[in-house]
């Protein structure tokens, strides 16, 4: 009897979470939509919306996945499943009854195959060393394109990726990686911080590689009105807002150091106040945007660029950011503190689409959202 071939899985194929729910799995898909030229890479993004976005479709469409006894979701089955009038979502498996037929075109149809079996192929070949693809050489070299935005990385996996706006930064649909948020093992946010310059901070920012968190509880009382950490101001510069000493400090030997920089990384200034100079720190311009704060994220850097080894979390891309803060001037830039480190990052937001390291492609992914 011959080897059935592998369902095509979406939540692999394009890194989706399988836990998210489906209003969540259509607003990530809708995003990556709006991002992505019509053709044939935009097909498989709109198959996924349609059948992850409803309720019933995405209950028989897991069901029969998770199911190893099941028959594998073939690309003309879940086409039909796509197309379907929306089920309720307590049906249990996908039949004829209610098809609807909304596209005819042969040729959209030949193309809708043609992608999902590419799709099949980067899965297979990623989970077995590539042995099995038929992808050609040239086809696995690092960052060739194809279909405009699609890309496949070394190992045989197409993926697409760009510049991220700020769409769900701060709703859990980021880069943050908290270890209870992703079930497989093997997944990780689609969301990643991608470090692209590094910048020197004065001496007595040294303090910083020996935080484990950055909050206010870092703020002597003297300056409960200092912003923690990153700062922006009306003049688009930014500030390193950090009090010395450590511990064991009193009212004769604190002070807040404040360094501010121009959007560049070059030092403007860098001033220690004491406790009755507090009212002559630089104030933040009051359209800051809000920082994202201490924890796991997926980060990763350019080459050139050093994210200390102390920032590692228990998988690749895993890394510690005491402070994030999104410019409040260009919705491209994220200025970032690493935990371990006495260094101020500029960073860019990135979605990809597969469990593919993101920096190896930078230079393709970097299309403003």
């Amino acid at each position: 009897m011959p080897e059935m071939p592998p369902s095509v899985d979406f939540y692999a194929a394009l890194g989706l979470d399988r836990a998210a729910s489906p209003r969540d799995l259509a607003a990530e898909l809708s995003h990556r939509i709006d991002r992505t030229p019509p053709g044939p890479a935009r097909i498989p993004l709109e198959q996924a919306r349609a059948v992850l976005g409803d309720p019933g479709k995405k209950a028989a469409y897991d069901a029969r996945l998770n199911d190893p006894a099941a028959r594998p979701w073939t690309p003309p089955e879940l086409h039909n499943l796509a197309m379907a009038t929306p089920q309720p979502s307590g049906f249990a498996r996908f039949t004829g009854a209610g098809r609807q037929r909304i596209i005819t075109l042969s040729a959209v149809a030949a193309a809708l195959t043609l992608v999902l079996v590419l799709v099949i192929v980067a899965v297979t070949s990623s989970g077995s060393g590539g042995d099995g693809s038929s992808s050609t050489a040239a086809d696995r070299s690092s960052g060739t394109t194809k279909d405009g935005d699609l890309y496949t990385d070394a190992a045989g996996n197409e993926f697409m990726c760009g510049r991220m706006d700020r769409k769900g930064l701060y709703s859990g649909k980021s880069a943050d990686w908290p270890v209870e948020r992703f079930k497989d093992p093997d997944a990780r946010p689609a969301r990643a911080f991608l470090l692209e310059q590094a910048i020197d901070l004065p001496p007595a920012f040294d303090a910083l590689t020996g935080l484990e968190t950055l909050s206010t509880a870092n703020t002597p009382y003297y300056f409960v009105s200092t912003t923690v950490g990153l700062a922006q101001y009306q003049d688009k510069n930014v500030g390193v807002n950090l009090a010395t000493p450590l511990k064991g400090w009193t009212r004769e030997t604190v002070r807040m150091n404040v360094a501010v920089l121009s959007r560049g990384g070059q030092l403007v200034s860098s001033n220690a106040y004491a406790p009755d100079q507090a009212s002559q720190i630089p104030k933040p311009f009051d359209l800051q945007q809000r920082t994202l704060t201490s924890g796991y994220y997926r980060i990763e850097a350019k080459d050139g660029v050093t994210i200390p080894s102390v920032a590692a979390g228990t998988k690749p891309t895993q890394n510690f950011a005491l402070q994030i803060l999104p410019d409040a001037f260009d919705e491209n830039v994220y200025w970032v503190l690493m935990r371990g480190s006495a260094k101020l990052y500029k960073a860019g937001y990135f979605w990809i689409t597969s469990t593919t390291d993101l920096a190896p492609y930078a230079e393709q992914c970097d299309q403003p959202a």
